[in-house]
């Protein structure tokens, strides 16, 4: 905010500074409501930041939902082998409220099936 203060960064018309900042006050003040731990995160969660070989992929039904869990490759006892996972463009990367990376993983991945979501969650339950 202070750069738009002091800088004169440009925003849309009709958007003043003074709004910009009630916004972020009333958002921070719902996310402290939440009490949710600032983490460091990638903070562009997307699914073209993530790169699974092709070999891998298609090894493992659950792809999608093992990469976006942060597979890296290990496997349980027993269990087919989870692909390999690269996490790639890391300029958004810093301090985020938990589960902003799922917001966005969820926001830009389109439709995804009802049994990758069920397999995406009990997998990241899982590791909490």
């Amino acid at each position: 905010l202070a750069q738009i203060e002091v800088g004169g960064a440009a925003l849309p018309r009709g958007v003043s500074a003074a709004a910009v900042g009630s916004e972020v006050r009333r958002m921070r003040s719902r996310f402290e409501a939440l009490e949710l731990p600032v983490v460091n995160g990638h903070g562009d969660l997307k699914p073209s930041n993530l790169m699974i070989p092709a070999s891998t992929a298609a090894a493992a039904p659950s792809a999608s939902a093992s990469a976006a869990a942060g597979s890296t490759g290990s496997a349980s006892a027993g269990a087919a082998p989870l692909p390999t996972v690269t996490f790639i463009d890391f300029e958004l990367a810093g301090a985020h409220y938990r589960g902003y990376d799922l917001y966005k993983l969820f926001r830009t991945s389109g439709h995804l099936s009802h049994k990758n979501m069920r397999a995406f969650l009990r997998d990241y339950l899982r590791c909490l």
